[in-house]
């Protein structure tokens, strides 16, 4: 009997360990932690940013730092998996020996740690900029380098200088947020600026990103580069209103986008003679409002996505879109005349879109409107963004009834892969657009859908030409 109830309880036990190894979902072990910066050894004097790993499939209810053996602080900021935690070393004594540790603790109350020895080095020689400033202020090459340890927040009107010859560094996770208030960037041709992380072996994505936001903030980057950011957003970040300039400068290696805006943030007046390159997304991603000042003096090469991103936005005024080197790629609708506001756009022959699902051109929606695209001479191109395209990939050319019929000239360009949405590549409803010369074709609807009083459709037919629309060349109610 009693051998039975061993051998019993063997079978027990074992059934229940197997169990636990074939249910991950239930069963945890603690939280996986480990500390990727510093490294074991000599740190300098200063604030030092630690980021650490921290993984566990039932999720995390709380960070620590503890610095020998004393709890520090939480988390400051987190990134997926990756969370930064801040020491304040400024007053430690050169060769000082001390032990960095993280711990982490999940959902079931388990908890897991990591833990580093490092020394003191010696304190750098620089200028540190950390919290608030709001009073102006002028960086001078002299107090080179400049840091930025954590978070930097130039507010209340107030204006930073940053003169010839500066360097600023970041450590991981940094980044600067400028709200109502102005960030002025001025290098030379012979002194420029550099933006780069602080980190022995930098990567995209060191540092996190330089924001401007609010109606007055305000942002001009003149002869500088910035280098190894885009930790989120993008190295360059401009919203809720505010405006940036930028002149003559280099944004590479960044995480995300090199430069971008977003919620009526816009270019100034001057986008010129830059180059962005080896970004790990679109190399600018702007709204309709700032493209027209974005003009053929800039380069946009090597990186992981090919082109010029419009997130939607609203034309107004007469702009023109200039011809590039790189597509445009249209992420969202664009609108020719809206809110009171009329708007008239103009796109240089050669042009190249690549259109996303969303992608559209709405002209005279709202208010009056219109889009010439005369690709006469070198022909314009709406297409796919797709790597492999097929029918109704984008949306497609809208003219309403409040359509500048003198302004509206869709005139020897290539359309394709349309009609997601509406009932043609081009849908013309109560409006008089010129339409010749054009190839339409791979429309899952109609090449020209036409209501009410429209352009003749027989004219339509032959004068242009149409091949592999789904429901034929021109169709209507």
């Amino acid at each position: 009997m009693q051998k039975v109830f061993k051998t019993l309880t063997f079978v027990i036990v074992a059934v229940l360990l197997i169990s636990s190894w074939c249910d991950p979902g239930t069963v945890d072990y603690g939280p996986d932690v480990c500390i990727i910066d510093p490294m074991a050894g000599e740190i300098p004097i200063g604030v030092i940013t630690i980021s650490a790993t921290i993984v566990d499939n039932l999720g995390i209810t709380s960070t620590a730092l503890y610095i020998d053996g004393a709890v520090s602080g939480t988390h400051s900021s987190y990134n997926a998996d990756t969370f930064y935690f801040q020491w304040d070393a400024s007053n430690e004594a050169p060769e000082s020996e001390h032990e960095i540790e993280v711990r982490a603790t999940d959902t079931q109350n388990q908890a897991g740690s990591d833990e580093i020895s490092v020394y003191m080095g010696e304190a750098p020689t620089g200028t540190v900029h950390e919290g608030t400033i709001d009073v102006d202020e002028t960086w001078s090459a002299s107090g080179n380098p400049h840091f930025i340890p954590s978070y930097l927040n130039i507010s209340n009107g107030a204006t930073v200088t940053v003169g010839q010859g500066c360097r600023i560094r970041f450590t991981h996770g940094a980044f600067i947020d400028v709200q109502n208030a102005a960030l002025i960037v001025s290098g030379t041709s012979n002194s420029p600026v550099l933006f780069t992380s602080a980190d022995t072996n930098p990567a995209p994505g060191s540092w996190g990103y330089i924001e401007f936001k609010g109606g007055n903030g305000v942002g001009s980057f003149n002869y500088c580069s910035l280098e190894y950011g885009g930790g989120s957003f993008a190295t360059v970040y401009v919203t809720d209103s505010a405006t940036v300039n930028m002149t003559n400068s280099v944004i590479r290696e960044s995480l995300t986008n090199g430069f971008r805006t977003i919620r009526s943030g816009a270019v100034g007046n001057q986008f010129t003679n830059n180059i962005i390159t080896t970004c790990n997304d679109y190399p600018l991603n702007v709204q309709a409002e700032s493209i027209p000042f974005v003009d053929t003096s800039n380069t946009f090469t090597g990186n992981a996505q090919h082109g010029i991103q419009v997130s939607g936005g609203i034309v107004t005024g007469t702009v023109t879109w200039h011809k590039h080197i790189v597509p445009y790629y249209i992420s969202e609708p664009i609108y020719c005349g809206e809110y009171d506001a009329k708007g008239v756009l103009i796109i240089e022959s050669g042009a190249n879109f690549k259109m996303g699902i969303n992608g559209a051109f709405f002209v005279g929606a709202e208010d009056a409107g219109g889009m010439i695209a005369d690709g006469t001479g070198d022909r314009i191109t709406f297409t796919s963004a797709e790597i492999t395209p097929s029918p109704g990939d984008w949306n497609c050319i809208y003219f309403y009834n409040n359509s500048l019929d003198d302004s509206c000239v869709i005139k020897n360009c290539n359309l394709e892969y349309g009609g997601a949405t509406y009932y043609g590549i081009i849908h013309i409803s109560d409006a008089s657009p010129t339409i010749f010369g054009d190839s339409i074709g791979y429309s899952s609807s109609y090449g020209i859908y036409l209501e009410g009083e429209t352009p003749d459709s027989t004219l339509l037919q032959n004068n242009n030409t149409f091949y592999d629309n789904a429901s034929g060349a021109i169709g209507g109610p």
